[in-house]
């Protein structure tokens, strides 16, 4: 912070997760003793070394795996970590997002974070929510699965929630209205200069075009501010693989899975020891720049 790579004021903070494998197997010990009195099996309670680490499941590689699920805020800019949290592998990234979320609050009460930059594992309305009560910018990519239609309002929303017109193109952007909140999407085919509506098949009288307004607060979920599929929003989303590079120089280039340890104050020492050694480095190269 003090070196300038941080902006405490305007922190845009990118989310990702990543698996941590730390054993091929449960690690616990017998509280009794049964098994000298050749008693293999019992139902006496056994203390785990790590309690906190479970099984989990690894979409991206199809395979379960018995350790922690590694949640990395990242500073979008920089490309700096910023706060890490080692959840149980079964933990979902939505929660261990709003735990990490948490945590950056209560440590680091100087820090004002103005946007958030999550993928669709995040999207649920609540975060957005939250997000609004606490005047950050969600720039969260929408889960198909989970996105409804507008058909009741004279139009549908597409997967991206951007408005599509009767042609089934997607409509244009075209500024939000703060005061109303409101955000404003014109024909695709409309020229913004000329503002004259250039299509062959014209669903309306007015030589402007079809224009859909839609008030941010029915669903802020599909309707955010920027809205999605404009320029800004594009340009902030694809900021969010700085979490994925993160958690790769983590992960490969720090060796975290190395480790072999045995307690979670261990693998702690060692992920921020790895992170220090990345902020190290940034000091390096900013010294070498400005040399």
């Amino acid at each position: 912070m003090h070196k300038g790579l941080l902006n405490t004021k305007k922190l845009v903070l990118a989310g990702d997760s990543t698996p941590v494998v730390v054993s091929n197997r449960e690690r616990s010990h017998s509280t009794c003793d049964c098994h000298k009195q050749g008693i293999d099996k019992c139902c006496h309670k056994r203390r785990f070394s790590q309690p906190d680490a479970n099984w989990g499941w690894d979409s991206s590689r199809n395979f379960f795996y018995y350790g922690y699920n590694l949640y990395l805020f990242t500073d979008a800019n920089s490309e700096l970590p910023v706060f890490p949290v080692l959840e149980r592998a079964s933990r979902h990234d939505l929660p261990a997002m709003l735990h990490g979320l948490a945590c950056i609050k209560t440590f680091f009460t100087d820090l004002n974070i103005s946007a958030l930059i999550l993928d669709s594992a995040h999207d649920a309305t609540a975060v957005y929510e939250m997000c609004s009560k606490n005047s950050i910018a969600p720039f969260i990519d929408l889960n198909p699965r989970g996105t409804k239609s507008a058909e009741d309002k004279g139009y549908t929303i597409g997967d991206d929630g951007v408005p599509i017109c009767p042609l089934g193109l997607p409509m244009k952007p075209n500024g939000t209205d703060k005061k109303r909140h409101r955000a404003k999407y014109i024909c695709p085919k409309t020229k913004y200069a000329e503002r004259l509506c250039l299509c062959d098949n014209r669903c309306t009288k007015s030589t402007y075009g079809r224009v859909v307004n839609i008030n941010l607060k029915d669903d802020p979920r599909l309707f955010c501010d920027p809205p999605r599929g404009s320029p800004q929003w594009k340009q902030a989303y694809n900021k969010r693989t700085s979490a994925e590079r993160a958690n790769k120089r983590i992960k490969i280039d720090g060796l975290l899975e190395e480790g072999h340890r045995r307690s979670s104050m261990m693998w702690y020492i060692r992920l921020f020891a790895i992170l220090s050694v990345i902020h190290i480095d940034a000091w390096h190269k900013r010294k070498c720049e400005s040399a």
